[in-house]
């Protein structure tokens, strides 16, 4: 009796059903597929109208056909988007119903703080768009990288882990971050580089950016300094000199600084040293041609080769008074020197330039007050000029007249 009671209810739930209408959002169970076309799949709801799942609504590939896909008879569960689409059928969605399983998915991933790979799939203002599965999502362009990105639309259609710093149950909206993700890689990559890395090693890298003070030079995902007197054994006054981005070198770890993040590397380290071959190339009492690097009060620095570096003492510049070095030997110029002595040990080499054919300073005066001290004198010597003549006329006069004399006397005697 029982049973048929159970029967009875049954039927007539199934009979009044047929006369109700689903409601907006509603989930329907058990929904059968009973007709399919190009466009849209029709479904027995269990109502007194059909419904009608349109390709939109489905979650298929370009080129799938919804024949691949479903077939008469086939049971789902659907979502009711609209009561009435305009022509008495309600309106149906599969879409919406997996969209919905995977929102609640992120849920756990937003409380826990987990990772999830996301499909980038449009750049809009102020960031991208990214899909869960399939659900909607938004990454800020401050999200994307650890710096600002100038061309975000490098990244669409990629796959990338992030994690959900925004989860809104009540706007179903959600925001994504692959920055934290990178901070962590890289935090991680950070402590097992400097766990690895020794002073003293000699590794390969690339170039990735030159400044007035140096060179950064990528080691193993992760850059290193070369100062600019590190470069080259010789001087020169900017990177660009000697090396250039992008460009492989050998590089040599001076110094590790795990605290503060910081690698001191030299390129100059990892070639040989010129200084090995100085005896060979130069001998004291020997004239080279050499450049000039430098000038101080008490002397210039002249380079012979490169990073071969002598020292003219001001007092070897000329054989005459020189009061700054600068006024002879200008920076950048090429002059012969002879070798006084060598110290390769100390890395020291004594030079001189005043016995060497003319006189550098014989070409032009030390200073402004030696030119006026020589116009002065050119003066004074024309002013005294005339006067010497005078004194030679009246020594001719006087001579003369001696002679006179001297001419009368010899008369005189001659006549006694």
């Amino acid at each position: 009796m029982e049973n048929e009671n159970k029967t009875m209810q049954e039927m007539l739930d199934a009979y009044e059903s047929g006369f109700k209408t689903p409601r907006r959002g509603d989930v329907i169970e058990d929904g059968k597929v009973f007709a399919v076309s190009n466009d849209a799949v029709y479904v027995n709801i269990g109502y007194k109208v059909d419904g009608i799942l349109p390709r939109e609504e489905v979650n298929i590939e370009e080129g799938e056909k919804l024949e691949d896909k479903f077939e008469e008879g086939q049971v789902m569960d659907v979502y009711v988007l609209k009561t009435d689409n305009g022509d008495g059928n309600v309106l149906l969605s599969v879409k919406k119903l997996a969209m919905d399983k995977d929102f609640k998915e992120l849920e756990p991933a937003f409380e826990n703080e987990e990772i999830v790979q996301v499909t980038i799939k449009q750049v809009v203002k102020g960031g991208l768009i990214a899909y869960y599965k399939n659900v909607r999502g938004f990454i800020p362009a401050s999200h994307i990288s650890l710096r600002y990105e100038n061309d975000l639309n490098k990244y669409v259609g990629e796959k990338v882990d992030a994690k959900v710093i925004e989860y809104d149950k009540r706007k179903r909206r959600t925001v994504f971050s692959r920055k934290e993700i990178i901070k962590e890689e890289l935090k991680e990559r950070k402590n097992d580089f400097f766990d690895k890395i020794e002073v003293g090693q000699v590794i390969d890298g690339v170039v990735k950016r030159l400044a007035n003070f140096g060179a950064f030079v990528d080691i193993g995902g992760f850059d290193g300094l070369v100062h600019v007197t590190e470069i080259t054994h010789g001087r020169i006054k900017h990177p660009s000199e000697k090396i250039k981005v992008n460009e492989e070198v050998k590089v040599k770890v001076l110094s590790v600084d795990p605290e503060n993040e910081k690698v001191s590397l030299s390129i100059k380290q990892t070639e040989e040293d010129p200084w090995t071959e100085v005896e060979e190339k130069f001998q004291p009492n020997t004239i080279h041609s050499g450049r000039v690097v430098n000038t101080t009060d008490f002397g210039a620095f002249i380079e012979l080769a490169p990073g071969v570096e002598g020292l003219v003492h001001i007092s070897q510049i000329s054989k005459h008074r020189v009061k700054n070095p600068e006024d002879v030997l200008k920076s950048g110029n090429y002059y012969d020197f002879e070798i006084l002595e060598i110290d390769v040990k100390e890395q020291k080499i004594k030079l001189s330039c005043k016995n060497i054919g003319e006189d550098l300073a014989d070409d032009e005066p030390t200073s402004v007050d030696d030119l006026m001290k020589e116009e002065v004198v050119v003066e004074e010597t024309a002013q005294e000029e005339p006067v010497e003549e005078e004194v030679k006329a009246e020594e001719a006069v006087e001579a003369e007249e001696a002679a006179t004399v001297v001419e009368a006397e010899a008369s005189a005697e001659a006549s006694e």
